[in-house]
């Protein structure tokens, strides 16, 4: 792992969580705009979904982070609380909408997203490349 090669080996597992993580972005974004279009946001787009999946995350996990400081016994609990609800008041303001749409729509989205893994998954299992993440 050192030398030149370790540091080149780093670099590309870097990347490929880099690139992994902008792909998963983009599918977030792509189902919490799907959701928000079925509840009838007219603001819906991928753009403002982006921007709600980047700013409802750093917003929830500042929240959450500033209360675990706070409150380090069971600051956690109501962090977590006041972490959803702030990234409820993001997905709110970036799609122009009200709490309950907002809401639903992150909630939607997570279960649009959930089944649409489960199946991918499956799928993947059924084609023999996922078999060895089951063995473990």
């Amino acid at each position: 792992m050192y030398g030149a090669h370790g540091y080149l080996t780093g670099l590309s597992i870097g990347a490929g969580f880099g690139v992994a993580f902008i792909i998963a972005l983009f599918i977030a974004a792509f189902f919490l705009s799907l959701a928000a279009k079925m509840l009838g946001i007219r603001d819906a787009g991928i753009l403002r979904a982006v921007f709600a999946i980047v700013g409802g995350g750093v917003f929830a996990g500042f929240v959450l982070a500033v209360f675990g400081v706070i409150f380090p016994h069971g600051g956690w609990f109501i962090g977590s609380i006041l972490a959803f609800i702030a990234y409820i008041w993001t997905i709110k303001v970036v799609f122009n909408t009200d709490w309950l749409r907002a809401f639903f729509a992150l909630v939607l989205a997570v279960i649009i997203e959930v089944i649409a893994l489960m199946i991918m998954a499956w799928i993947l299992a059924l084609l023999g490349i996922a078999a060895v993440t089951f063995l473990s």
